[in-house]
């Protein structure tokens, strides 16, 4: 009897040891938690809980829990400690905010009373202004130091601004943050240095300061008194709306020394410093999937530590860095997806890196693949570090905010054995606001200063005004093969003389670069030596269908010089298999197409009956087939394909581009004789979104796909159709 009695002990203990722990708005503190019909009801009670490995701890779909959860232990391997959703429904809610609702009047302003610092102000999920001066715009300095900033045309009495807040940008990267420590008329003397000194006639404006506070949707928290002052438009009242302040730092806080942690099917919102921190060099093994993290104010996720996961999450409208990477390896961030990332000047991190959706922060050996990247103030992914494998996403809308940087790029001479491969970037032109004689073109891809033995293969940059390709001071060993760049003003610069360490033992080849401005240049190499030996470059396409001459220039000091391709491989011994542009085209005129295959899968492009030229000038016709993730430039010959159709069997035929969109698709074909059609655009399941009705005869309309959701959706015409990608 007593070997039973062990037994059934023992079985007793694996099962608590390996418990469920349910939490429910409708639960009580005081219930057992074990059930779903006994759930527990708070994140405070779930902070007095000793969690063990195997134990999973399950919100209830549908609620909302606010607080931080703080956790101190960690599971093991094949026993992770997991946090997740029970019941179907809408993910469960971790806030970092809690309501508003208890407002009043004072001095024309609306006044909450909360005994906790509130970081961030919401009304109907939308964050709120700091207030600041001025409300738009900014003030120009004159002059500055890391500690005092002088600006004439300030006249405040003295002390006016003592005690404000400041963002000044200090560099063509960076929006730096610090406070006033005193003011007098024309000087403003700093609590904490900014890292730069701002150049002069750079831009700064103060914020998070009464003084300031006059505009609608403008607010404070005042520290002295406990309160929020919120001005409102007339007629409007802040209980009209859900109102809510951030005062939680984190969604969950993994101490440091944890590992074999799981969490999964969860929605973190509005922390102030990031939904999930993983605090130490320590941590490992921690799995973030099919999550979302919105409006935290530093990052949606923070990573230390080594062998963790960020897979299938959703990041949208976070301040600072959405996923930011430091003091470990091995991180894989795969399947995500961003959107308006770092929007706010004065939110988020400040310092020189602010403002990107994923930054790897000198780790080693990380996996960055499959996100999707849409509109963030500055780059999409900033990969430092060693070893990096940063492959399959796309960047679009990247550097709003500021204009030295690029959607993807890496820097500094600790950036070595990095592959950039198979990844898509577009229209991220930068933003020189705040920036007085600003000079840098922003580019799509970039090789910061000294960085070394990185490899460019197989990306594509399209609709990128600025620049295509840029390798800056001291790079060296890097390779750049097989990338395609459609339509910048310059498609690959190489800075040598920045820095002045210049460039070498590059190997540049099997590029396709393909000029579709007047102005554009093809390649430049800046040197501050005589012997520009930058390396091999060979078998590229430079195509300038509009001026053959204008196909590369060096800048030496002050002297520039222009060369033609066969000058330019007559001088250099370089690019002698490389092919130059077999058309030449008027202003105005552009007959070239760019398909790209954003998936996984081997992609077959319906080109219509109209005949295509490759950039060898040989024919391509009827269908296209595109590799994963890569991209083709065609040149379209206005001739007709050999079918073998009667005119009677005759059917409807057209091309679209840019394939994939982001805002407006373009379709040109010819519809048969005697008869009028409709062109019809459906989405993925099935329903009319858009239609025009064309002629017969040639013709070209235009699809504005702006308020479209990201997606596959279906041009028909007749009984032709074409698959459209919509993505941002």
């Amino acid at each position: 009897m007593s070997k039973i009695y062990l037994l059934i002990l023992f079985f007793l203990s694996l099962e608590v040891s390996a418990g469920n722990y349910y939490f429910s708005l409708a639960g009580n503190d005081a219930n057992t938690g074990t059930t779903t019909a006994d759930p527990f009801q708070t994140i405070m009670k779930l902070n007095t809980l000793t969690l063990a490995p195997g134990d999973s701890v399950l919100f209830r779909a549908g609620d909302t829990f606010r607080g931080q959860i703080n956790l101190h232990q960690g599971g093991s391997s094949g026993s992770p400690i997991v946090f997740s959703q029970y019941n179907s429904g809408r993910k469960p809610v971790i806030s970092g905010a809690v309501p508003l609702n208890r407002w009043d009047t004072a001095a024309g302003k609306f006044i909450d009373t909360i005994h906790t610092q509130v970081r961030n102000l919401f009304i109907d999920d939308v964050e709120m202004p700091l207030a600041r001066y001025p409300n738009s715009g900014f003030l120009k300095l004159d002059s500055a130091s890391a500690t005092i900033i002088y600006e004439s045309q300030l006249s405040d009495p003295a002390g006016y601004w003592d005690g404000a807040k400041i963002c000044i940008r200090t560099s063509q990267w960076s929006w730096e943050k610090s406070a006033v420590a005193t003011y007098t008329p024309g000087q403003i003397t700093l609590t904490t240095p900014v890292t730069l000194n701002a150049p002069d006639g750079y831009g700064y404006f103060f914020y998070d300061f009464e003084n300031a506070l006059d505009t609608s949707f403008e607010w404070v928290y005042d520290t002295t008194n406990d309160v929020v002052k919120l001005i409102m438009p007339p007629g409007d009242t802040p209980s009209l709306h859900t109102c809510e302040a951030s005062i939680f730092g984190a969604g969950i806080r993994i101490f440091p020394g944890l590992s074999y942690i799981s969490i999964r099917n969860l929605v973190f919102e509005k922390q102030f410093q990031a939904g999930v921190v993983i605090a130490d060099s320590s941590n490992q093994n921690v799995i973030i999937g099919n999550c979302g993290f919105n409006r935290q104010y530093n990052y949606g996720v923070q990573v230390n530590g080594s062998n963790h996961i960020i897979q299938n999450c959703s990041f949208r409208e976070i301040d600072g860095h959405a996923v930011d990477v430091s003091n470990g390896k091995l991180v894989r961030v795969h399947h995500n997806t961003f959107r308006r990332i770092g929007q706010y000047r004065s939110s988020g991190i400040g310092g020189q890196t602010n403002f990107s959706a994923i930054a790897l922060n000198f780790t080693d050996s990380c996996m960055i693949d499959h996100n999707s990247i849409d509109s963030t103030g500055y780059c999409g992914i900033s990969a430092d570090g060693t070893h990096h494998l940063v492959e399959r996403n796309i960047v679009s809308h990247a550097m709003m905010l500021l204009n030295d940087g690029a959607p993807i790029k890496t820097f500094g001479a600790g950036s070595h054995d990095i592959i950039f491969r198979n990844n898509i970037v577009s229209a991220s032109n930068g933003n020189t606001a705040g920036a007085f004689r600003a000079t840098f073109q922003t580019p799509g891809y970039y090789f910061d200063l000294d960085a070394h033995h990185c490899s460019l293969l197989n990306n594509t940059v399209y609709n990128q005004t600025p620049k295509g390709i840029f390798q800056n001071g001291g790079s060296h060993d890097n390779v750049i093969r097989g990338n395609v760049v459609y339509g910048s003003t310059l498609l690959i610069d190489l800075n040598g003389a920045q820095g002045g360490s210049g460039i070498s033992n590059d190997t540049i080849e099997h590029n396709v670069f393909f000029a579709r401005d007047t102005s554009a240049y093809i390649l430049r190499e800046t040197s501050q030596s005589a012997s520009f030996a930058f390396g091999y470059l060979d078998s590229n396409y430079y195509f300038n269908p509009y001026d053959s001459s204008r196909i590369a220039y060096r800048i030496q000091s002050s002297s520039r010089t222009n060369y033609s391709l066969y000058d330019w491989q007559t001088l250099t011994g370089n690019d002698l298999a490389t092919k130059g542009s077999f058309v030449h085209w008027a202003t105005g005129i552009d007959s070239s197409r760019i398909y790209i295959n954003p998936t996984d899968s081997v992609d077959s492009v319906n080109l219509g009956n109209s005949v295509f030229l490759d950039l060898d000038s040989q024919q391509v016709c009827g269908t296209l087939v595109l590799q994963p993730y890569t991209s083709q430039v065609l040149i379209l010959t206005g001739e007709a394909c050999t079918t073998g159709l009667t005119e009677q069997d005759e059917i409807p035929a057209f091309e679209v581009y840019p394939v994939p969109a982001t805002e407006e698709v373009f379709v040109n074909g010819t519809c048969p004789k005697g008869s009028g059609i409709a062109l019809l655009l459906y989405d993925a399941f099935g329903k009319l979104v858009d239609e025009k009705k064309v002629s017969a005869g040639n013709f070209s309309e235009v699809f504005d796909v702006r308020t479209l959701s990201p997606g596959i959706y279906i041009l028909v015409m007749g009984q032709s159709f074409q698959k459209i990608v919509i993505f941002r």
